[in-house]
């Protein structure tokens, strides 16, 4: 049930006076981390309009008086769900303050695949050494490349993930009770809990649990999902008492009050595992492909609107196959609410990067291109209910899309200040085939670290302060597309409340990408607060926090801090000897940059080797004590680097030589 209005002065009108009644009751209904999310989209005189707005009580009280309770209500489509006899139709329809009254169509949800590619098809497990024990999950972060930002200790830590599904038993399995969940609401039964209740089917929560468990699980040795440092809000709109695949009515206005209630409490990434492609409006008439068009499902419509207020939303693309498409896949197969525009939808590839033959195609009926992108979704390992130490493996793109929400949660754990677009920018435009976008993969395989670090330097979600030898020492991991300036990473910390500040330069350690800074001794509890600085070689310059110097970490000095997960203790030191550092970039193309730490004034030597041994270059370097180095340009005659033998792509090897120290490392060079 549709209305012409939200009441007496709203009608024509999208925005609203700030210091109106109207304003003051919308914001009522929106968060302050929403409205910090929704400036990031919006102008700041927009940040809360009429679709903030509740349905007019007058008129839900007039409906009351008639019988009439509503189920659903959703603010942003200014519409009810309610039950009506055939009688009540009429007299319902033509209240002056109704709209429209639309039958709520009836639908089949998208079905769990019942085919998925064996084991043996896919390709073998690749062990690489990690700060984390992945255990049985390695394999589909590993597609995905999640690991490397999981090594730079970015996990998800600041992002804020809403997910929809039908109910999640989060308390009860080691991989999920420690997850941050900020709020939970059943919007079946209208309860603060998502695990099974008494009206509840047995599984009712099974699929739910899987998806939260790919995306935020964390128990080392068994399952590590790649945004396991974010915070929850969990909504359960499925309802499976009517069965996978037989129609039911409410679902799809669930899921719509279900994103509403997730965006005003200031989520920032929404994973939808849910999708549904077959509807009646009550009268025989089936929604067809034509109407996958992003603007026709309810579901499509608040996925849309979500977007526009600054939420990435994630949904998987469907389980209907690609073989379903009769007519050289000129229509696609996806499932609502999947064809919206401005966000990002997903498919299934096995582990060896083949389209799963479950997995649904595009295009949307307007033209666009779907899926965005693919993920694993073929044997994906996740907590079971009921638990607490059970797990399984799965298909379907139910899997994939969390996976790829999890990446999402990365970039943004990296990036805050990154709108929606952005986001889904940075994962397509570094996903595998991102020049050739097509209908069955999308933009390709999603890379988490490469979209990560797709615009520039990045740093640890939260840099690790530990009290050793009577100093506190601030470490944190820095990393760059183009290579880290190690001369220019610099911890800026005050002792007055971030009045002033003095400054440190952070140095690079054994650790790759790993930087140090000692800060001199202070009285015991004295309040720190920093922040840290850097520049990369494109010149890109950030800070973390981002927004500092208004807002700054801290501690104070002499306890230390334990905020930052990790796996095991690094064994951490300065040079105070030669240290050769690796090279950046790496892979390079057309230079890269070789740096080494000297403790004194000396002459050093660079030397460049390809793989058969032969020397192709000498770089002579007048050193100082501290960081120095020296570009190389493979190729390029300079003055006192003369070419000894032709470059061309490959692995190449260099060898510092200062004094007594030698040391070697390899790089690659990639024409």
């Amino acid at each position: 049930m549709y209305f012409r209005d939200k009441g007496p002065g709203t009608v024509g009108i999208h925005s609203l006076q700030k210091e109106s009644q109207l304003y003051s009751m919308a914001k009522a209904f929106v968060s302050d981390r929403a409205l910090q999310r929704r400036g990031k989209v919006l102008a700041k005189e927009n940040l809360i309009d009429v679709s903030d707005l509740p349905v007019y009580q007058p008129y839900v009280d007039e409906l009351a008086k008639r019988g009439i309770i509503p189920h659903v209500s959703s603010r942003w489509l200014n519409a009810l769900s309610v039950y009506l006899t055939p009688e009540e139709l009429g007299s319902i329809a033509s209240l002056p303050f109704v709209k429209e009254v639309i039958p709520v169509v009836t639908l089949r949800r998208d079905k769990e695949p019942v085919e998925a590619v064996t084991k043996g098809s896919q390709r073998p497990l690749v062990q690489k050494a990690e700060m984390l024990d992945y255990g049985p999950s390695l394999e589909q972060v590993n597609v995905i490349n999640v690991p490397p930002v999981h090594n730079l200790a970015i996990n998800g830590t600041g992002v804020l993930i809403g997910m929809l599904d039908n109910g999640f038993r989060w308390r009860a399995h080691e991989a999920l009770r420690n997850l941050r969940v900020i709020a939970e609401h059943d919007f079946i039964f209208n309860r603060d809990s998502t695990s099974n209740g008494p009206n509840d089917v047995p599984d009712q929560d099974f699929h739910g649990t899987a998806t939260l468990s790919t995306i935020g699980g964390f128990m080392p040795g068994q399952l590590i999902g790649p945004a396991y440092g974010a915070s929850f809000v969990l909504a359960k709109t499925e309802d499976n008492r009517s069965g996978e695949s037989t129609d039911y009515h409410i679902e799809e206005d669930n899921w719509v009050a279900g994103i509403e209630w997730m965006e005003s409490l200031g989520v920032d990434v929404v994973s939808s595992s849910l999708g549904y492609n077959r509807f009646t409006d009550g009268t025989g008439y089936f929604f067809s492909h034509g109407d996958f068009n992003g603007r026709t499902a309810v579901t499509t419509k608040a996925a849309v609107m979500a977007a526009r207020r600054g939420v990435v939303v994630v949904n998987a693309m469907g389980n209907e196959s690609h073989s379903a498409s009769t007519d050289g896949f000129t229509t696609g197969t996806m499932v609502a609410p999947a064809d919206a525009d401005s966000i990002i939808s997903v498919g299934a590839v096995n582990y060896s990067g083949v389209l799963a033959s479950f997995s649904s195609v595009g295009p949307t009926n307007d033209g666009r291109i779907k899926p965005d992108v693919v993920a694993p979704g073929v044997s994906i390992y996740y907590a079971s209910t009921p638990g607490p130490d059970t797990y399984g493996n799965l298909p379907g793109t139910s899997f994939s899309c969390p996976l790829t929400a999890g990446t999402a949660a990365l970039v943004l754990s990296a990036h805050p200040e990154f709108t929606p677009i952005q986001v889904r920018d940075a994962i397509r435009n570094t996903a595998s085939q991102a020049d050739k976008p097509d209908n069955f993969y999308g933009w390709g395989v999603v890379d988490a670290r490469a979209a990560a670090l797709s615009s520039g330097l990045v740093f640890s979600n939260l840099p690790h302060v530990y009290y050793n030898d009577l100093s506190d020492i601030v470490t944190t991991y820095v990393a760059s597309n183009t290579g880290v300036d190690n001369f220019g990473i610099r911890l800026q910390y005050s002792l007055d409340g971030g009045r002033t500040f003095t400054s440190l330069q952070m140095m690079p350690t054994n650790v790759p990408s790993l930087f140090v800074a000692t800060i001199p001794a202070r009285t015991l509890g004295t309040l720190v607060r920093y922040y840290i600085e850097g520049i990369d070689q494109a010149g890109i310059q950030r800070r973390n926090p981002f927004t500092s110097p208004d807002s700054l970490f801290s501690f104070r000095y002499g306890e230390g801090d334990t905020s930052r997960l990790q796996a095991k203790p690094i064994s951490l030191t300065v040079p105070t000897t030669f240290f050769l550092y690796q090279n950046y970039p790496n892979p390079f193309n057309p230079s890269t940059t070789i740096q080494f730490y000297s403790p004194e004034y000396t002459d050093a030597e660079i030397a460049i080797y390809n793989v058969l041994g032969e020397k192709v270059e000498t770089i002579h370097v007048s050193a100082h004590p501290g960081i120095n180095g020296a570009v190389w340009h493979p190729g390029e005659p300079v003055k006192k680097r003369p070419i000894h033998k032709s470059v061309g792509s490959g692995v190449y090897f260099y060898q510092l030589r200062a004094g007594t120290f030698s040391d070697t490392k390899r790089m690659l060079l990639i024409k």
